[in-house]
C-alpha cells in the first residue's frame, strides 16, 4: 500500500484569514502576543489545514473558530507563564497539531517547549512542518506521559508541564505531576467543570495554587479553568502507575 504523502504547504488565503480572525478578538491577546507573533501564528493554523486531510490533525477548519479555539484558548495561560524564567522548560503533553505549545513557543520563544504526543505520526507533521516554515527544529517526544513520568531523563525535570486535555483530573495529575520539578508548574486547561480530584495531588506531591476561572468569547463563548499546582515534594517512587491501573483505580 502507498503511504498518503504528509502536506505541510499552507496556502497564503487561509493564513491571511486566520491573521485577520486573530485581529478580530485583539482584545483578549496578552501583552506577549505581537504581530509577530501572530502571522505566524497564521501559518502556523494555515500548514495546520494542510495536513488535515492526510491527519485529520483537527475538525475545526473555520478561521474564525480557529483563532478562538486554538490560538485564543492557547494563549489564555500566557498570564500563569509570565514568572516562569527564561530558559525554562515546558511539556506540552498530547500536543495533537501543537495547540497549546505552538502559540505558546511562538509568544515566549525563551522558553524551551517539548511537544509529547502518542502518536508519532503527528510529532513526524510537526517537525516536517517547522522546516517548511524554516522554524528552528522542534524538540518532540514520542511517548505516554505516565511512561516518560518512570524515566529518570524526563521525571521531576520541567519547569512547567501543561495539559490541555479532556481526562478527569486525577488522571491528569497521575500523568503529568511526576514530570514537574519541586518548585515547577503543572496547568490543566480545563473547561466549565473541574472534576474532583480528592487527595490526588498531595500523594503526587503537588499543592493546589491558584485556579483562573475566565470566558473566552469569539463565534461562541468558552468557558475555561486554568487550574495550576506547584510542585512541593517529590513524588513517590511507586507513581505513576501504568495506565490501565490509572483508569481502573483513579487517585483520590
Amino acid at each position: 500500500m502507498t503511504q498518503r504523502s504528509i502536506d505541510v504547504t499552507p496556502r497564503t488565503e487561509d493564513a491571511i484569514a486566520i491573521r485577520d480572525a486573530i485581529y478580530k478578538l485583539e482584545d483578549q491577546l496578552p501583552v506577549e502576543v505581537t504581530d509577530e507573533v501572530i502571522e505566524k501564528a497564521a501559518w502556523w493554523g494555515a500548514t495546520v489545514l494542510a495536513g488535515n486531510d492526510t491527519l485529520n490533525l483537527t475538525r475545526i477548519t473555520d478561521p474564525d473558530e480557529m483563532a478562538l479555539k486554538h490560538f485564543i484558548d492557547s494563549w489564555s495561560v500566557m498570564g500563569v507563564l509570565r514568572d516562569v524564567p527564561a530558559g525554562a522548560t515546558l511539556l506540552d503533553i498530547g500536543t495533537g497539531a501543537g495547540f497549546p505549545g505552538v502559540p505558546i513557543a511562538l509568544a515566549r520563544p525563551d522558553i524551551t517547549t517539548i511537544f509529547i504526543d502518542t502518536m508519532g505520526k503527528r510529532l513526524h507533521w510537526i517537525k516536517a512542518a517547522y522546516e517548511a516554515l524554516e522554524w528552528d527544529a522542534p524538540k518532540t517526544v514520542h511517548a505516554r506521559a505516565e511512561v516518560i513520568g518512570c524515566d529518570e531523563k524526563w521525571r521531576e525535570q520541567a519547569d512547567v508541564v501543561l495539559a490541555r486535555a479532556v481526562s478527569a483530573m486525577p488522571t491528569l495529575l497521575e500523568w503529568c505531576g511526576p514530570l514537574v520539578k519541586r518548585g515547577g508548574l503543572f496547568v490543566a486547561m480545563k473547561g466549565p467543570e473541574v472534576e474532583p480530584y480528592g487527595s490526588a495531588a498531595r500523594q503526587i506531591g503537588l499543592t493546589h495554587e491558584k485556579t483562573i476561572t475566565g470566558t473566552l468569547y469569539g463565534v461562541e463563548e468558552i468557558e475555561r479553568n486554568i487550574v495550576c499546582f506547584r510542585k512541593t515534594a517529590k513524588t513517590p517512587v511507586n507513581l505513576p502507575r501504568a495506565i490501565n491501573e490509572i483508569k481502573r483505580k483513579p487517585l483520590g
